[in-house]
């Protein structure tokens, strides 16, 4: 957004000078759209905004989320070119195509798509993240892809390439050209954009006797999604190995490695890891997405007790702050927030992680090579001769690392690192089973977190609820108390 633009906002009062800084902050570090950052913030009025913003731009507003997009126009704008310029094309006419953007005022992009598409570009404005979901709203119709790609794969196509893999004088070159194929890239590539549609965070493909099915993680909950034949599942695996750069002639031993994808103008990293099983090898795909890391501590909606004290310990100078919970509890994150909050240009900050995660800037990230001698314990003794001021260890994972951390802790670091188990009481048990002395534990120690994943209802489309009379009076709830109710997810 022009600098002009932002003043604006600023005199008209929409905006003070603090949210709009603490806005741009977040923006540069999640390399989002100021706009799309500032709709985020809880303090901030949306309707307010995008009233403002539709005056200083002077164009209309449109709401896309109920808007009916001609199929003429889809065949007129590709996907790609919606993308790469971040807009809807909403009608034409003889002489004009008239668009949704969030940036209606950029001459350039309007030169440019007037260049490409040979109409006069008329802009409206829209919101940033509508005009996103609408690309994939329009431009990625899962159910039919998916239903185009499974017709591909034919008996005959399936039972050629199953004879390629199976045979003991098959290459790996034809293992390859196998996984290569175009309905098996269509099917893996399908797979992953559907699953970042929807917000998975995990992608499970699991081998069975007939069928192999691909099922999704969503609000920590796994999701059916397809099925496919069995016969093709190598072909599956040895796609997703290619795409990570695992061996794909060793499905006997599990594999780890790591990809990374480019999508509607974002890059998502993904962690694979294979696992062999009876039927064949299942595939999880772990996908990272940097921007939906919530790096505001505002955000992970803590108590305020607990807030306060979190706050008080991880600006402490010294000491350790560990965080506990089941897998997929979202301790990266939290622990990535922490870092956040705390990391300044006089401070020098290391992590050490296995895989690491996320990109940060202004933070070392070491990454674990068991291979090549970095374990755990061998990482965090090198880094305590690199002078940190603050060390993260993704996991406590044996008594050696953890002694290591404590002591570190003891010596002038702050450390902050993760252990699982089921609450933080538990935390101290486990430790001291470790074999780390107590003395250590009560001078080291300053705070345990232990977290849990909390759905929430989504605010647009939540309905009120009326509870059972009888069930409010047996609690003792207000009547003037409000409850709302789920509407449903549909993952199609």
């Amino acid at each position: 957004m022009h600098l002009k633009y932002q003043l604006q906002l600023i005199q008209s009062g929409v905006l003070t000078e603090a949210q709009l800084t603490k806005a741009e902050t977040i923006a540069k570090s999640d390399n989002k759209n100021l706009i799309a950052t500032l709709l985020e913030m809880h303090d901030v009025e949306d309707a307010v905004l995008l009233n403002a913003l539709s005056k200083i731009f002077k164009t209309p507003y449109v709401d896309l989320r109920g808007c009916k997009i001609d199929e003429r126009l889809l065949q007129i704008c590709s996907d790609k070119l919606c993308r790469d310029y971040a807009f809807i094309p909403i009608k034409q006419n003889d002489t004009d195509i008239f668009i949704a953007t969030a940036n209606p005022n950029d001459v350039g992009m309007l030169d440019a798509l007037a260049f490409k598409l040979g109409k006069r570009i008329i802009a409206r404005f829209s919101r940033p993240d509508h005009i996103q979901a609408k690309i994939r709203e329009l431009y990625q119709n899962s159910d039919t892809a998916f239903d185009a790609v499974v017709d591909d794969l034919d008996e005959d196509h399936t039972l050629t390439q199953e004879m390629s893999v199976r045979q003991e004088t098959s290459s790996l070159d034809e293992l390859k050209r196998g996984a290569e194929d175009s309905p098996i890239i269509k099917l893996v590539n399908g797979v992953i954009i559907q699953a970042m549609k929807i917000g998975s965070s995990d992608i499970h493909i699991e081998p069975g006797e007939n069928q192999s099915i691909v099922r999704l993680r969503v609000d920590g909950r796994l999701r059916p999604m397809i099925r496919f034949p069995s016969k093709v599942h190598p072909l599956v695996t040895s796609r997703v190995k290619i795409m990570s750069k695992l061996d794909i002639s060793n499905s006997r031993t599990p594999q780890d490695g790591r990809a990374r994808v480019k999508l509607w103008g974002k890059s998502y990293d993904m962690r694979i890891s294979t696992l062999p099983a009876l039927h064949g090898e299942k595939v999880v795909m772990r996908i990272l997405d940097k921007g939906g890391l919530a790096l505001n501590l505002d955000v992970l909606c803590f108590e305020k007790i607990a807030y306060k004290r979190i706050r008080e310990c991880i600006t402490a100078p010294t000491g350790a702050v560990l965080v506990t919970g089941p897998t997929g509890s979202g301790k990266t994150t939290t622990l990535y927030s922490f870092l956040h909050h705390i990391k300044n240009e006089e401070m020098n900050l290391i992590t050490i992680e296995d895989p690491v995660e996320f990109q940060i800037d202004g933070i070392n990230r070491v990454l674990v090579n068991p291979k090549a001698g970095m374990t755990f314990p061998a990482v965090l003794r090198s880094i305590l001769r690199q002078d940190p001021d603050v060390v993260m260890v993704g996991e406590i994972r044996d008594e050696e690392t953890a002694e290591i951390a404590l002591h570190a802790a003891q010596t002038g670091h702050l450390v902050l690192s993760t252990l699982h188990t089921n609450d933080a009481p538990s935390t101290i048990t486990r430790l001291l089973d470790m074999g780390i002395e107590s003395s250590m534990l009560a001078s080291s120690l300053n705070l345990i977190v232990a977290q849990r994943l909390v759905r929430r209802l989504c605010p647009k489309c939540r309905k009120q609820l009326k509870p059972d009379s009888e069930w409010i009076e047996r609690l003792g709830i207000p009547e003037d108390v409000v409850f709302y109710d789920k509407v449903g997810v549909n993952i199609a």
